[in-house]
């Protein structure tokens, strides 16, 4: 009697094992969590267990290995069950269950081949089996208390189904019982196993429910305004953002609709907006996203208010089905008043700027106008002025012959203010020169004619042409040689004049019997450097910051009567800064001489 019932129930618990463990595989690969998987594990170990079971009940003569596969198959059962509800909780899985799967493994196996009585060979795999059902159902008991009557019952049923298991090496063996036994084992099981869907899917609904509530957490606590539209338009959704930008209440929103809008809608630059152009039923045409699309709404306080407007179509399962779209609503009144003002402001600066850029130029031409009247100042004064200095100069020069030619009496007084008329001729004739070329170097208008020159026979020359003017004071000048060639690329003309207006400056200053030292020399690989130094009367602090100044009026004065301009300097520094060189002079005080240093660019090939 017993075997004319065991069969076909165990074929039915094994067809309904197999259905839940397909169902748990089913529900994996739509919410792909991994207990899941394990649980679908578990269970399809199970549904083998029954498979071994209904082949130990045929006469086929492999009972030792039945025995062993079926014990094997419910150990891996209950270790992928305990496996799967670790994962469940989201907690790591002890190491003393693993020990004791693998400890209650090897000795099914020893006690089946060592043919121990059936109570020894099962007890230490069933006490795992019931400890992993028992402990499970305290766990959902404990840690899943608000789950409702579902979570008890399977809680409840797992803790039956782990004394069930305590209990089966000792109740087996009762022939009477063993029809009992397994009906309710197999009930308990189908109860678990039904019931850990169910927890499943609250599990699943609660997770659901929290992740919709941080949702809207977030969708509340953000500053943009979200409106959720469906397929007409209409709105199903918001946040109290979208509410306070667009000063509408819930209900007036929910009523709203981009087709049919009281409040006037307008482009960014002031035309109506035409309600079929709205971003969000152009979503919903072309299902494509639209991003910062600029509206201005009238309020019901007929204040303009400026928005930014995205839109996303929101897709459902599949993908290709659309649902609806959600916008995200920027208030810009703020920033677009601000650019606006910007704008303004920008066009008046605009303004300003090309009207004072007008005045410039025109003072621009005004200048040149004057300079250019200037120049033509000082060439007709300068032609005025030397034509009758020259016919003065000459015709003094011709009186002193006269007169020495027909008197023979003393005439020196008549020499002396001849010679005062032929100094002052020639002063004036360096200072029209002089002030003729610094105008040009500061008009821009002198040329330079560079080429390849040897400072030293520049310098060679002049010290030549000077010895004879030296000699006239006493004072002689020491050349000192370049041990090297001091080439550089300058016009010789401007040059010249540079190193002739340091030297004669030189002499003017110096008192009689003094000494003038020139040296030349090669200053780090790239530079000609050129000292002129006297012995003369010094600079003082004050002198030297105003030194190269044009009709700069120093302490010092000429020794022997000489003239001088004081454009000779300014026309010294400007020349060398057009040869991209560099002019000091260096004094330590009144009485104590002066070096004037000039370094011009050497030049090397």
């Amino acid at each position: 009697m017993y075997m004319n019932w065991l069969f076909p129930a165990i074929v039915a618990t094994l067809i309904s094992i197999f259905i839940l463990a397909v169902v748990y595989f089913y529900l994996y690969t739509i919410d792909r969590q991994k207990y899941l998987l394990i649980w679908c594990i578990g269970w399809g170990f199970y549904a083998l267990r029954l498979i071994f079971m209904l082949l130990l009940i045929l006469p086929l003569g492999l009972d030792p290995y039945l025995l062993v596969a079926n014990q094997l198959a419910a150990l891996m059962s209950g270790v992928f069950l305990l496996g799967g509800t670790y994962r469940f909780l989201e907690r790591k899985i002890p190491y003393f269950w693993v020990y004791w799967a693998i400890f209650s493994g090897i000795w099914v196996l020893y006690s089946t081949f060592s043919q121990l009585d059936f109570r020894y060979m099962t007890l230490p795999n069933y006490t795992f089996l019931g400890a992993v059902s028992l402990w499970t159902g305290v766990v959902l008991l404990r840690y899943l208390e608000r789950g409702g009557l579902g979570t008890q019952i399977t809680g409840g049923s797992f803790i039956l189904w782990g004394l069930h298991k305590f209990n089966y090496p000792f109740l087996r063996p009762v022939e009477w019982f063993a029809p009992w036994g397994y009906l309710i084992g197999a009930t308990l099981a189908l109860i678990v196993a039904i019931g850990m869907i169910l927890v499943y899917f609250r599990k699943t609904r609660e997770d659901l429910q929290r992740s919709e509530s941080r949702y809207r957490s977030v969708i509340e606590s953000l500053s943009e305004g979200i409106v959720v539209h469906d397929l007409s338009g209409r709105v199903i959704a918001c946040n109290q953002s979208a509410l306070d930008i667009l000063q509408f209440t819930k209900t007036e929103l929910m009523n709203w609709s981009p087709t049919a809008s009281h409040r006037k809608i307008f482009r960014d630059d002031g035309s109506p907006f035409p309600p079929e152009e709205h971003p969000v039923l152009l979503t919903l045409r072309t299902k494509k996203p639209y991003h910062q699309m600029i509206m201005g709404i009238q309020r019901d306080d007929e204040r303009l208010i400026w928005i930014s407007v995205n839109t996303q179509p929101i897709y459902d399962t599949p993908p290709s089905e659309l649902r609806g779209v959600v916008a995200s609503l920027t208030d810009i009144t703020r920033r677009r008043a601000a650019e606006m003002e910007l704008r303004q402001h920008q066009e008046q600066l605009e303004e300003l700027v090309k009207r004072r850029t007008q005045e410039l130029e025109l003072a621009k031409d005004r200048a040149e106008a004057a300079n250019l009247a200037k120049n033509e100042f000082l060439e007709i004064v300068a032609h005025d002025l030397k034509n009758p200095l020259t016919a003065i100069g000459i015709n003094a020069d011709l009186l002193r012959v006269i007169l020495k030619s027909r008197w023979t009496e003393d005439v020196a007084d008549l020499e002396l203010y001849l010679q005062i008329i032929t100094d002052k001729v020639e002063q004036m004739n360096i200072a029209i020169k002089n002030l003729l070329e610094l105008d040009r170097l500061e008009s821009g208008y002198l040329q330079l004619q560079k080429e390849r020159l040897n400072a030293e026979t520049i310098l060679h020359r002049l010290v030549m042409e000077y010895r004879e003017l030296s000699q006239r004071k006493n004072i002689e000048i020491e050349y000192e040689k370049p041990e090297m060639e001091c080439s550089i690329l300058g016009d010789q003309y401007a040059v010249r004049e540079i190193f002739d207006n340091l030297l004669s400056n030189a002499i003017k200053y110096s008192p009689p019997n003094k000494k003038i030292y020139v040296r030349t020399s090669i200053i780090n690989g790239s530079y000609v450097q050129v000292e002129i130094q006297d012995e003369g009367q010094g600079l003082t602090p004050e002198d030297q910051q105003k030194l190269f100044s044009k009709f700069a009026k120093l302490s010092a004065r000429p020794t022997g009567g000489e003239i001088s301009t004081g454009l000779g300097l300014s026309i010294v520094k400007k020349l060398v800064e057009a040869h991209n060189g560099k002019v000091w002079a260096e004094s330590e005080g009144r009485h104590k001489g002066t070096t004037f240093v000039v370094r011009l660019p050497q030049l090397t090939r």
